[in-house]
């Protein structure tokens, strides 16, 4: 059931041009560090494209930054995808 949800969200929401998740499946499309990050959690995103979403949630200034609450979803996503690789940068971002 997992499969098949993470494969509709996937579907739904991957925005190709973009290189990322989108927050919503309205036309006007709007990007965001959570709903990206909550994508690799949950486990729709894997692989490769997690780590090519991940780069491009700390580098795409379009992409919404997570709220002080909501970071840890971010830091979350990212250590799931490259401890070694996140590690230094999620502590610089809480110190």
């Amino acid at each position: 059931m997992a499969e098949k949800i993470n494969g509709a969200i996937h579907t739904t929401f991957f925005d190709e041009e973009r290189g990322c998740y989108t927050d919503s499946a309205m036309e006007t499309k709007s990007y965001s560090q959570l709903g990206n990050s909550l994508a690799i959690l949950c486990g729709a995103c894997t692989g490769e494209l997690a780590e090519a979403v991940c780069e491009r949630m700390l580098t795409d200034e379009g992409i919404v930054r997570a709220s002080l609450s909501m970071r840890c979803f971010l830091y979350d996503a990212l250590l799931k995808v490259d401890t070694k690789r996140y590690g230094d940068w999620i502590l610089a971002d809480i110190e």
